[in-house]
């Protein structure tokens, strides 16, 4: 297991980009396996605060524990949010925090941060698609890249309140982290280091998908290729197919029958 763990993150397109880019991926993936470890306590509450604060888009992992009232996670979520707030307004001084949350972060990026090529959200993909000219608050609030982010949002919630109630949290969490990767307004393509959690849990399940371990070798093949392609600059469509899976997949396990599940699972690993 170790071994194959090893492999899948040495030979993510991701893994490269990070190095290449020098962005801090490794320690938001950490503290989201940690918060993966201990998703019901209050530990795993303090791991998405720091999860949260390498990486912004992860804060959408609090949405679950939230809506399920898992209230341990949300007191640990909190209690180490304002230690972490209390550590920076001493290391950066009160002046400095203060600017960090009165500035306005849409106006002080340049406008083509939104739609370059690295940039792999939803709302990259919609204005290079209509090849939209836009500047500040004027890119985010783009009609189709909300309309489009308010739908996967409400999928999300909804499979992910059904999915924590039928006690499968892993995947609710899999799915909003992915639903992060593609709605955060300047999520890039070495983001996509962070598919390992989603890509790992679907393979520890394939003997309850239909298909089995050649069904998800096959997803997974597909979904790396695109992180991969043009040098990660199509990784939107790894995390929109990825998201897709998962909410496919979560719907009707949340349900417990149902194509595309098996009747029964077994392991293809005692078959192959």
């Amino acid at each position: 297991e170790l071994l194959l763990c090893a492999a899948v993150v040495c030979t993510t397109h991701g893994t490269y980009q990070t190095f290449y880019y020098s962005q801090t991926n490794f320690l938001a993936l950490l503290a989201v396996l940690l918060f993966w470890r201990s998703i019901d306590s209050i530990a795993g509450g303090a791991w998405i605060a720091i999860a949260v604060f390498v990486k912004p888009l992860l804060a959408l992992l609090a949405i679950g524990p939230v809506l399920a009232r898992r209230w341990r996670v949300v007191v640990g979520f909190g209690v180490a949010s304002l230690v972490l707030l209390l550590a920076s307004v001493i290391a950066f001084g009160p002046a400095t925090f203060v600017d960090y949350f009165t500035r306005d972060p849409l106006t002080s990026k340049p406008d083509w941060i939104y739609s370059q090529p690295t940039n792999q959200s939803l709302l990259g993909l919609v204005l290079r698609a209509t090849q939209t000219t836009c500047s500040g608050a004027g890119c985010v609030l783009n009609p189709v890249f909300l309309g489009l982010a308010l739908l996967m949002t409400a999928v999300t919630v909804v499979i992910g309140v059904a999915l924590t109630r039928a006690k499968e949290a892993h995947w609710a969490l899999s799915l909003f982290l992915l639903l992060g990767l593609i709605v955060y307004p300047v999520s890039q393509l070495f983001y996509s280091v962070l598919l390992i959690p989603p890509a790992l849990m679907l393979w520890q399940r394939r003997g309850r998908i239909a298909g089995g371990m050649w069904t998800v070798a096959v997803v997974l093949a597909i979904v790396q290729s695109l992180a991969a392609l043009y040098a990660g600059r199509q990784a939107v469509y790894a995390y929109l197919l990825m998201w897709l899976v998962i909410a496919i997949l979560g719907a009707r396990l949340a349900q417990g029958r149902g194509w595309p599940l098996r009747s029964s699972e077994r392991l293809d690993v005692q078959r192959a």
